[in-house]
């Protein structure tokens, strides 16, 4: 008698970069933009992996929801995710 097991697992890197430790410095990324470090979670799920990605970047945010971005129209939105900063992928998830 033979078992299959299948493991699935989902792995996400995510950039850091110092925006919280230099709150007036510009937030656009370009090709000479280095991060300072990095986060990597790991889970059996897609969602679960990212939101633990998130959570270990320690900027404050509870769930996939930038504060701030919530008030902002879709017209709004779509224009900040023109824009090419560290905040795209909480845009992104909120035009979702």
């Amino acid at each position: 008698y033979e078992r299959y097991w299948r493991c699935s697992i989902d792995a996400h890197l995510i950039p850091k970069w110092p925006f919280d430790k230099f709150p007036k410095i510009e937030r656009k990324l370009g090709t000479q933009m280095k991060a300072t470090g990095e986060v990597m979670s790991i889970d059996r799920s897609f969602e679960r992996a990212l939101l633990k990605a998130i959570h270990s970047l320690e900027i404050d945010v509870l769930d996939l929801q930038l504060p701030g971005l919530s008030s902002s129209s879709k017209d709004q939105l779509i224009k900040q995710l023109l824009q090419q900063n560290d905040e795209r992928l909480f845009i992104l998830l909120e035009l979702l």
